[in-house]
């Protein structure tokens, strides 16, 4: 640089860049027209000048038409081809698409199998609903998938509420109690009110009788007043062989109330409670629970045989 040169303030000067483009489609087919208007006019001329000689001209005019041809069927190849091209390429990214929503939904089940394997849920139980939701034929009537879909979200919820601690019931709550009293392997405590009592289901009787010929402590304490008639309230429960006892409503107003039902404590580790004009709750969380089974103990205390 000669010592009067100024430098350019944001250093050496680039030359811009230059873009070429691929011409389009419409480009290429004027060119292309171009090309055979000038042969066709060269080959006009070549006939002119060699008049006198008619085979060279009829030779000259047949090549240079040739060419033309030539020209048009190649811009006509070329603009198939990428019309093709194109077509590839939305078939690329659409299978693209469904691959990489695939692997992601791949990936998922992989890694709830995976959980599954390490829960105490029946895996297998879990495996044979969703093959047995995957046979499922497209023709079944709309009203019962309708059904099965509601029946697969009140079993979600309830999955969901072991790890809350709490399960409401949605609906009926009797195979709830049905399934805890059969599968109880210890104890069986429960406060019900005479009404309960009375009305108690046959088949949970069954099992009641049931779970004391496997050895499980059953005990029920039935509340009553002074207008109810005990052995009406008590006979069903007594014919299971379980410990039954009485206790009057007015000595225990400190852990019961007009609105609660019945609370039944299976093996100290889950309580079935049920409330007048509210849905049925399964109590999970141990605080909760051992509040429970202090509150039945405490009844408990109160009872007595007749």
């Amino acid at each position: 640089m000669s010592p009067t040169a100024t430098a350019h303030p944001s250093g050496p000067r680039r030359r811009p860049a230059i873009v070429r483009r691929r011409p389009g489609p419409t480009t290429r087919l004027a060119l292309a027209s171009a090309v055979a208007t000038g042969l066709a006019a060269l080959a006009h001329v070549l006939a002119a000048r060699m008049a006198g000689d008619t085979a060279v001209a009829l030779v000259a005019a047949a090549a240079v038409g040739g060419a033309a041809l030539v020209c048009i069927v190649l811009v006509e190849v070329d603009r198939r081809l990428r019309r093709i091209e194109s077509r590839q390429g939305q078939h690329h990214q659409t299978t693209e698409r469904i691959l990489n929503r695939g692997l992601s939904r791949f990936g998922g089940i992989s890694r709830a199998l995976a959980d599954l394997d390490r829960s105490p849920v029946d895996s297998a139980t879990v495996e044979g609903v969703i093959r047995a939701g995957a046979r499922v034929p497209a023709e079944t009537p709309s009203l019962a998938v309708g059904l099965a879909n509601a029946q697969l979200r009140r079993m979600a919820r309830f999955l969901d509420g072991l790890d809350g601690g709490e399960i409401i019931a949605e609906t009926e709550s009797r195979d709830w109690l049905l399934g805890l009293t059969a599968r109880a392997g210890t104890s069986l405590r429960g406060v019900v009110t005479s009404d309960v009592a009375r009305h108690m289901d046959r088949d949970l009787i069954d099992r009641c009788s049931a779970a004391v010929v496997r050895g499980v402590t059953v005990a029920w304490t039935v509340i009553v007043d002074a207008t109810t008639d005990a052995d009406d309230a008590v006979r069903a429960l007594r014919s299971t062989d379980a410990d039954v006892s009485l206790v009057k409503n007015d000595t225990i107003a400190s852990w019961w109330s007009d609105t609660d039902s019945a609370v039944i404590v299976f093996d100290d580790e889950i309580v079935h409670e049920t409330q007048l004009g509210a849905p049925t709750c399964l109590i999970l969380d141990p605080d909760q629970v051992t509040a429970r089974v202090h509150r039945v103990d405490a009844i408990l205390g109160r009872a007595s045989p007749d």
